[in-house]
């Protein structure tokens, strides 16, 4: 397990969406539980704003070696101690000559 590269921008938004189990029963009721120990999983919307070149390629060798199965572990402001996370998605834009940005969707998971 790896610890990512490069911090990401402080503008990087996190989202939630609880896995909830739903049971609905006549005349509009219905009862609500958590789906799992680990329901509510943070997944981050991560930006890398003016990367050199080296800088991007290191990103871009970094995610693609993970394969989008392989965890890694960051740390973000808020925890306050390391988590890991899965990405399955990423991209690079070239912003000028030694200039790019990356995105990166990374989403916590549990395992040992």
């Amino acid at each position: 397990m790896a610890d990512l590269p490069i911090e990401p921008d402080y503008s990087s938004p996190v989202g939630f969406e609880p896995r909830v189990l739903k049971a609905g029963f006549g005349d509009g009721y219905s009862q609500r539980t958590e789906d799992g120990l680990n329901a509510n999983p943070e997944a981050w919307e991560l930006s890398f704003q003016e990367l050199t070149d080296a800088e991007t390629q290191t990103l871009l060798d970094f995610f693609g070696g993970l394969k989008g199965v392989s965890n890694f572990t960051w740390q973000h402001k808020f925890a306050s101690a390391s988590k890991k996370y899965l990405c399955s998605k990423w991209n690079a834009v070239p912003a000028g000559d030694n200039e790019n940005s990356v995105t990166a969707s990374i989403v916590e998971v549990f395992e040992p």
